[in-house]
């Protein structure tokens, strides 16, 4: 049995945020997408997988306690490039899937300590910031200490791709007295204004180290093109 702290990754996708975390091992997965789903089995072949909606599942089908619960749950109803139906809308409503499999395992007395939504940052603003307010509310009403933080990835790599993370925790994280520049936005002290106030007394501004200076050179972050086995078109339409 690993010692290592354990997650779950919902809403996988082809597994990238589980490589993210270092140092964590995932002891269950889950995406509805076939494609998405056969990229994860192929590239995490030691990994429980389910494949399906999230609504289908059940806290049987969770192994253990988590350490971690991690969702990526789908942005396309909050984007600000989308119609904006919100967390009412079906797929950014998946969000509610999730949580209600947080409740049960907190009701089996096996809750994560720390839970993880990332979604893009049209969440802040979403149905005029209700749906900001509504995922922060049930983390809180679950007993957890909520913060957020915003992140692009302009602040390593030469692309900016600007992400929210909602972190909620059961104990003690380091946070800080206030908002701190980068990963408290303007727009996230602007969002975190609007919460409603017994939210805003279980809130945290986590405190995260600076990022170095990134690298600006997107030629050393790509292997070369001949160190890369790439798949005739054959192949390639077989793995989609």
């Amino acid at each position: 049995m690993s010692i290592r702290p354990t997650a779950y990754e919902f809403f996988a996708g082809g597994g990238l945020a589980g490589l993210g975390m270092g140092g964590f091992d995932t002891i269950f997965a889950n995406d509805m997408d076939p494609a998405k789903a056969r990229a994860f089995t192929a590239n995490h072949p030691g990994t429980p997988f389910r494949q399906g909606d999230v609504w289908g599942l059940t806290v049987d089908d969770l192994p253990g306690r988590p350490d971690l619960a991690w969702a990526s749950s789908p942005c396309q109803d909050v984007s600000l490039a989308g119609a904006r139906g919100g967390l009412e809308a079906g797929r950014s409503g998946a969000f509610w899937g999730f949580w209600r499999l947080m409740q049960g395992l907190a009701a089996e007395g096996r809750g994560a300590r720390v839970v993880v939504l990332e979604n893009v940052i049209g969440l802040l603003t979403s149905g005029q910031g209700r749906d900001f307010a509504a995922v922060c509310a049930a983390m809180v009403e679950g007993g957890y200490t909520v913060g957020a933080l915003e992140m692009d990835a302009a602040h390593w790599l030469p692309q900016s791709r600007p992400r929210l993370f909602v972190v909620a925790v059961k104990g003690e994280a380091p946070r800080a007295s206030g908002p701190v520049a980068p990963f408290h936005s303007a727009r996230l002290v602007a969002a975190h204004a609007r919460l409603p106030e017994a939210v805003r007394a279980a809130w945290a501004w986590w405190s995260l180290p600076q990022p170095p200076r990134r690298n600006l050179d997107l030629a050393a972050v790509l292997e070369p093109d001949a160190a890369v086995a790439w798949l005739d078109d054959a192949e390639a339409i077989l793995a989609l």
